[in-house]
C-alpha cells in the first residue's frame, strides 16, 4: 500500500488505481469532515490531507505511466478540481442545504472583524472571531465534503476509464 501511495516511480493498471483512489476518497471524506468536529480538528486535518494531495500525484502519475504518458499531467487534474468543486458541484449542491442562523451570526461577526479598522490586542478580542470561524467552517463541512467526494471521484474513475494501458513496455516499465 505504502508503494502504491507514496512512490511515483513504474506503472499501475486500472485496477490497482482504483483501488488507491477508493482509498483516499474515503480518507479525504473523513479528513473533511473534522471541521465538523471543531476548528482545531479541522486544522488538523486539513494538514493531514495536504499530504494526500501528494498520495494522489504518486496514484496518477503511475496511472499515466501505464497509458505510456508522462506523469506530469497531474497540476492540470488539480485545476479540473478546482473547476468542478467551484464553479458546477458547489453552486449546485448549495440550494440542498440551509444555512443556520448560527452561521449567518457567525459571518456578520467575521465582516465586522475584516471591516474593522482596529486589530484586536488581546485574546478576549479574538475569542469571539475563532469561535465564529468555527461555527461557519461547521456549517459548512457536510456539503464541502460531499462536493469535494464527488468531484474527485468523478475526475479519479473518469480519467482511469479514459486512460488505455499500454500492453507494451515502456520508459516506466
Amino acid at each position: 500500500m505504502f508503494k502504491l501511495l507514496f512512490n511515483p516511480e513504474g506503472r499501475i493498471g486500472p485496477d490497482a488505481f482504483a483501488k488507491g483512489a477508493v482509498i483516499l476518497l474515503a480518507l479525504n471524506f473523513v479528513l473533511w469532515l473534522g471541521w465538523y468536529v471543531s476548528l482545531g480538528v479541522g486544522i488538523l486535518a486539513s494538514l493531514i490531507a495536504l499530504i494526500t494531495v501528494y498520495c494522489w500525484a504518486c496514484l496518477f502519475t503511475k496511472r499515466f505511466h501505464d497509458a505510456g504518458l508522462p506523469g506530469w499531467g497531474f497540476p492540470l487534474i488539480l485545476l479540473a478540481f478546482y473547476v468542478l468543486v467551484s464553479f458546477v458541484f458547489a453552486p449546485l449542491l448549495s440550494g440542498l442545504f440551509s444555512v443556520s442562523p448560527e452561521a449567518v451570526e457567525a459571518y456578520i461577526v467575521l465582516e465586522e472583524f475584516q471591516n474593522s479598522d482596529e486589530q484586536p490586542t488581546t485574546m478576549e478580542e479574538i475569542q469571539p472571531v475563532i469561535e465564529a470561524l468555527g461555527i461557519l467552517m461547521k456549517s459548512m463541512a457536510i456539503r464541502s465534503s460531499i462536493v469535494f467526494f464527488i468531484s474527485g471521484a468523478i475526475l479519479a474513475f473518469g480519467i482511469n476509464k479514459f486512460l488505455k494501458t499500454d500492453p507494451e513496455p515502456n520508459r516506466w516499465g
